[in-house]
């Protein structure tokens, strides 16, 4: 993505952070990044992975809430 796309969605109203999950490779997070340990990346993107591989088709649309964010 360039840089002004993901810039324009964070200044998006309710838009707290983005995060960048692909297999194995790690997670790349932007706007909620310091206030998360490495530790806390990894269960984030296990956890995000696991609702999406196991939600139906059907679903267009997600919001996930972790750590008061």
């Amino acid at each position: 993505m360039e840089q002004q796309v993901i810039s324009n969605f964070l200044n998006s109203p309710g838009i707290l952070g983005l995060g960048l999950i692909e297999g194995d490779a790690r997670p790349y997070f932007v706007g909620v990044d310091q206030a998360l340990t490495f530790q806390l990346k990894s269960a984030l993107s296990q956890g995000i992975q696991q609702v999406i591989s196991t939600t139906p088709p059907a679903f267009d649309s997600f919001n996930f809430r972790f750590a008061q964010q």
